[in-house]
């Protein structure tokens, strides 16, 4: 892993600008509430970093999917609350009967053991709990954020591809393109269109990659902890990140030379995961890899 030189300890990856030392703070590239730790930090510009985190991270980590594996891991952020799932903007209805309320007023807190639990955001109190056993709750439309979905890879990838890679990553690599879609810096130069984002909740059933695509989850989820899985292909570094349990997404990105040691065979790759402050590198066999960019007509 490459170690910052002086010069680079007031350099903030995300923005592509050295700063004044009193500028600069850490950044959690992998947020506290989803395991990361003093390994996955890097300097940051404070003002980029406190908009990173309420855009993007809070988002991911709020995530109705991504809740459930904190949940059930205990993944606790800075406030070292105990994680909680709950489901936002949910209606009701008396089971066995056609009434049907239309108001989204409940929230639903799942716990990891007994019964869910009913809270009334209109009279701020929750439901008796004899009340939320006898009625059924609907919620019209999980609240899966996919563009902070694309962002969190994206600033994952320039983050770790930094802070693993160091000046290489920089020298190889379009980054200006990863700042824009991360929304950092508004540079025309950038080729967003050769980055390829993908994720499990935009796949059409139909869609000839997702066969594809359900073997690289596999290959990259770890149910108890945040895992990535980055590999060299036909189209370039494919970057795929899974957050306690849960596939966020994947993203195909050019280089200009290769950044993994030589030794790991094509369609192959590393599983990045976070054990006791380290960065854990482990050798991914190869498999096939057969989606990526649409040919250009």
């Amino acid at each position: 892993m490459a170690r910052f030189a002086p010069e680079w300890r007031t350099y903030c990856v995300y923005s592509g600008h050295h700063l004044p030392e009193a500028a600069i703070t850490s950044e959690h590239v992998i947020p506290r509430a989803l395991g990361g730790k003093g390994a996955t930090t890097i300097p940051c510009s404070k003002a980029v970093n406190s908009r990173i985190g309420h855009e993007i991270d809070t988002k991911v980590t709020n995530d109705p999917m991504i809740m459930f594996g904190r949940r059930d891991t205990d993944m606790r952020g800075n406030s070292r609350q105990t994680p909680r799932a709950i489901l936002k903007r949910a209606a009701s209805w008396k089971r066995g009967d056609a009434w049907y309320d239309t108001e989204l007023k409940y929230n639903i807190e799942v716990p990891k053991e007994g019964a869910p639990k009913a809270y009334d955001t209109r009279t701020g109190r929750f439901l008796a709990p004899d009340v939320v056993a006898t009625t059924g709750f609907a919620i019209p439309g999980l609240q899966i954020d996919s563009d902070a979905r694309a962002r969190f890879v994206a600033k994952t990838l320039l983050g770790l591809g930094w802070k693993i890679f160091g000046e290489a990553f920089l020298a190889t690599a379009q980054t200006d393109a990863l700042r824009s879609m991360i929304g950092t810096c508004k540079d025309s130069s950038s080729d967003q269109a050769r980055l390829y984002y993908v994720d499990p909740f935009v796949l059409r059933p139909d869609d000839p990659v997702l066969d594809a695509f359900h073997v690289l989850q596999e290959r990259t989820i770890q149910k108890d902890r945040t895992s990535i899985l980055m590999r060299h292909t036909d189209f370039g570094i494919e970057w795929s990140i899974c957050c306690v349990g849960y596939f966020v997404g994947s993203l195909i990105y050019p280089v200009h030379q290769r950044l993994l040691p030589e030794n790991i065979p094509h369609n192959g790759g590393v599983r990045i995961t976070i054990e006791n402050e380290r960065l854990v590198f482990n050798a991914v066999d190869p498999f096939p890899a057969p989606w990526g960019p649409p040919a250009s007509s």
